[in-house]
């Protein structure tokens, strides 16, 4: 498996699969004309499900499939086109997959003409360890294969920014706003503040009662969240004493240790595969992978987002990781036994404590390294 590229933007699978439907519909609709020239018609109109603004939005009929073993993302694309286009939707879902195998093979893609080179061969490579198919009446099914995952998760834990919003509070040059070390620096938490003001979260949604009710839920649920980050850095830490892996910080320009930033020197890249196979077959395991991707996705709503769906994810993600805490160990008999499982699983909790940090940053409130 190869290095993943110096400071990769962490990328959402659901924005780069959108991306790559909407060259595959390109590729379809030029095919479409050309037949249709090619038989003497007269001229097809273009058809699109997708809103001129570009791929990158939730109109896109595109959803991950609930399945704790598999990432897997199902579409209705062709379910949609079919009215305009008179066709049945299972041959124009066939038809739409081989377009997508053609657009794999393209560096072309839309929304990735701004990022490097390196990034963008880096992107189609995880796309490219994929499998679609048709189902009736006519859905779309994309699956991520165990070298696929693989390689997503090693950029996770290589990645330092995602979807030109900064993972870590930096944008995509690698800037960090001033309104969120200004929020992170602070001595409360703007949730913290809103509870003491009686007020409102900035861009919080709903009534009253909704207000109240979310600042409850805040302050209950922010130790929990506080506490599973600082849980990820002291396993972190651990398996660095135990010598199954080397942790160096990265310098950020910044003497707050909540701006620690921090790649894994050794294993590089960590041991994911057995040969073709996921080490990672425990079903907490599985889980907190599937939970990895969802909040990657959420992420990519931001400024969007809700603060009441980034504090669902927080929750959802925090649960994920408690279940595989209290399943999964890394020092031990398996240290021993198993040092790669053991590595697999450090990596797993590096990638959780980058998705908790960004969160709760998000909430306007404090990543400690510990408590």
């Amino acid at each position: 498996m190869s290095q993943t590229p110096d400071r990769i933007l962490v990328p959402s699978l659901r924005n780069l699969l959108a991306c790559k439907l909407q060259l595959a519909l390109e590729l379809w609709q030029q095919a479409r004309v050309q037949a249709a020239i090619a038989s003497g018609l007269p001229p097809l109109p273009s058809v699109s499900p997708f809103p001129a603004q570009g791929p990158l939005l939730p109109e896109i009929p595109l959803n991950q499939v609930k399945d704790v073993a598999q990432i897997w993302y199902v579409s209705a694309i062709a379910l949609r086109l079919s009215p305009q286009v008179d066709c049945p939707p299972l041959p124009l879902s066939e038809q739409l997959a081989i377009a997508f195998e053609q657009a794999l093979n393209s560096p072309s893609c839309p929304a990735l003409q701004t990022e490097q080179a390196a990034q963008r061969e880096h992107y189609n490579a995880i796309l490219c360890h994929s499998a679609c198919w048709s189902e009736t009446p006519g859905w779309w099914h994309w699956r991520l294969t165990d070298s696929g995952v693989a390689l997503w998760l090693q950029t996770v834990v290589d990645g330092r920014v995602i979807d030109g919003k900064g993972i870590d509070g930096r944008g995509i040059d690698g800037r960090i706003a001033e309104e969120t070390i200004a929020d992170e620096t602070a001595d409360e938490t703007i949730v913290d503040r809103a509870v003491k003001e009686g007020d409102r979260p900035p861009q919080l949604h709903g009534n009253f009662t909704n207000r109240n009710k979310f600042l409850r839920n805040s302050t209950k649920n922010l130790f929990a969240l506080q506490h599973a980050h600082a849980r990820c850095w002291s396993l972190l830490r651990l398996g660095e004493q135990e010598g199954l892996m080397a942790i160096a910080p990265l310098s950020t320009g910044l003497t707050d240790p909540e701006h620690l930033d921090w790649a894994i020197e050794r294993p590089s890249p960590l041991p994911w595969l057995d040969d073709t196979t996921l080490r990672c077959s425990d079903p907490a395991e599985q889980q907190l992978i599937t939970q990895l991707v969802v909040t990657c996705d959420c992420l990519a709503e931001f400024p969007a987002l809700p603060p009441e769906r980034i504090l669902k994810q927080a929750i959802a993600l925090c649960r994920c990781f408690q279940a595989f805490d209290a399943q999964c160990r890394i020092v031990g008999a398996i240290a021993k036994t198993d040092p790669q499982r053991a590595q697999v699983r450090l990596g797993l909790i590096g990638a959780t404590q980058k998705f908790l940090r960004a969160l709760l940053m998000r909430l306007g409130a404090i990543a400690p390294l510990e408590l």
